[in-house]
């Protein structure tokens, strides 16, 4: 008998849930079937101020060196033009890896001269010394992975040491 009750006192409370839902999300099952439109969402849109676009290495890059609008163009331009080499020569020379990098080293050294005749001679000395530091800090943080890597994984390559109980 108590068995009963409580199996009869669960599903009368499962209904009673049921039927409130269902009661209380009626209007919205309606108004979908039938089409009628919701009111509107009211959006906070955040002032230009507020929004913060990340920026790409180049365009910190430009910002750094502090480009005019005439040397943006030019310098714009350069960089699509490198790109758009770069994609030739891997497309021309799928696999052969001292080919891309003999021609990528030629690219290279046609965009920086370009870059020279685009820079003023302090914009070009200052570009030079934070593509040196951005290697720099792509080395260092490298080498902290690899420390990082090795100090949590201590063990890896040496034989399994047996548990002492």
């Amino acid at each position: 008998m108590k068995k009963s009750t409580g199996i009869l006192l669960t599903l009368g409370l499962i209904l009673l849930i049921g039927g409130y839902y269902f009661y209380n999300i009626k209007d919205d099952v309606k108004t979908a079937i039938q089409g009628e439109e919701q009111p509107e969402m009211i959006i906070r849109k955040a002032p230009p101020n507020e929004i913060k676009i990340p920026q790409t290495p180049k365009g910190r890059l430009k910002e750094q060196l502090g480009l005019d609008v005439e040397q943006e163009k030019k310098f714009d331009a350069s960089n699509a033009s490198f790109k758009e080499e770069a994609e030739k020569l891997r497309a021309d020379n799928p696999g052969n890896k001292q080919a891309i990098g003999q021609g990528m080293k030629a690219l290279q050294k046609k965009q920086m001269e370009e870059m020279k005749e685009i820079l003023t001679p302090a914009q070009y000395e200052k570009m030079l010394q934070l593509l040196r530091g951005r290697g720099q800090r792509q080395k260092e943080m490298k080498q902290k992975i690899i420390q990082s890597i090795k100090g949590e994984n201590a063990n890896i390559g040496q034989p399994l040491q047996p548990k002492s109980n």
